[in-house]
Formats: structure tokens, C-alpha cells, sequence
């Protein structure tokens, strides 16, 4: 089983649920939900960036949420 790379695509006003979903779908995470719920808190709900963003299944949910709010990773 090798690691998935895909590019998730996020516009205006799109929602969490929808970001997670896109995540699960493409097989970047197991579980959009758990992606969702980490979305939803504060301090990345309101950072979350338009764009494309490559991502790959071997990323941790933490990682995923900083790529998609323009955070540094550590």
C-alpha cells in the first residue's frame, strides 16, 4: 500500500464537512470526520485557505490542517 498524493481544492465559502469528505474520498485520510472536527476548532476554522493543496496520506491530521490554513509545519 503505497502513499496517496492528491490535491484538495478548497473555494470560497466551502465547508469543513466538505473539506473532510473531499479528503476521505481521494483517500488522503481514513475518516473525513476526524479531519472535520479538527477543522472545526478556532484557531483553524478561520484560517482555512482558497487554493489547491497537495496532500498525501501519510501526513498526520495536524499536518493536513496546517497545510490547508497556511500555518508553518513545524
Amino acid at each position: 500500500s503505497g502513499v496517496v498524493e492528491a490535491t484538495i481544492y478548497i473555494y470560497e465559502n466551502v465547508s469543513i464537512y466538505t473539506i473532510g469528505q473531499q479528503a476521505e474520498d481521494l483517500g488522503i485520510v481514513a475518516n473525513g470526520r476526524e479531519l472535520e472536527l479538527y477543522l472545526s476548532k478556532p484557531e483553524f476554522a478561520r484560517s482555512i485557505q482558497k487554493g489547491a493543496f497537495d496532500l498525501r496520506s501519510d501526513m498526520t491530521i495536524e499536518e493536513i490542517a496546517q497545510v490547508l490554513t497556511g500555518q508553518p509545519t513545524e
